[in-house]
């Protein structure tokens, strides 16, 4: 994490931005040049403010808005041009992960995390949060699969999450009749070839 010591440093060496300000076509001041350096300096207290439980917590929110399938409070939480990183694919920007979220609310409309593990550990901007995701689809059929997720903050917004979980677990237990049932020990007796 940036400490405000780097720009107090900075602060002191004005005279190296000068040359960088010369190449602008604005003329740039000393006043211009120490006003970048507050606003730099400001971002970097409110970033260094964020502690671990603060974070934890906007993981606590964000988890508990998209397991209550709240669309847009779910969407509160992200920056404009967040990433969300899914075994589904990748989803970037406010409309793609709107989309995301309203299909995940659809096809598991009952769900919730359970800590498990680490539950979240929070370093810096990043936090990751390892549970079980248990859920309910539409046909009344139940599944669970351990799930980390990985989360980068700018401030307390996500910027970027990646979420982890084994898709093809999920896909055996909501399995229903006998050929997708067939298909799905298939693939994993294939995969698991030689392991037992």
């Amino acid at each position: 994490m940036y400490k405000l010591s780097v720009a107090n440093k900075a602060k002191t060496r004005i005279a190296d931005v000068i040359p960088i300000t010369q190449s602008l076509h604005a003329p740039v001041t000393h006043d211009v040049i120490y006003k970048i350096w507050y606003d730099i300096e400001s971002f970097l207290r409110r970033v260094s403010e964020m502690s671990d439980e603060t974070l934890e917590s906007v993981v606590r929110g964000f988890a508990e808005a998209f397991t209550q399938g709240d669309i847009q409070k779910t969407l509160s939480f992200l920056t404009e041009d967040a990433v969300w990183e899914t075994p589904e694919g990748t989803f970037k920007g406010k409309e793609e992960i709107k989309r995301f979220v309203t299909w995940a609310a659809q096809t598991s409309p009952q769900k919730k995390f359970r800590d498990a593990g680490i539950g979240i550990m929070v370093s810096g901007n990043k936090a990751v949060h390892e549970h079980i995701l248990e859920a309910v689809t539409p046909q009344d059929m139940r599944f669970e699969t351990p799930a980390i997720c990985v989360y980068e903050f700018i401030g307390e917004k996500i910027q970027k999450h990646r979420a982890l979980y084994d898709r093809l677990s999920v896909g055996e237990q909501v399995a229903t009749g006998w050929i997708e049932k067939q298909v799905f020990r298939s693939i994993l007796n294939s995969w698991e070839k030689g392991l037992h």
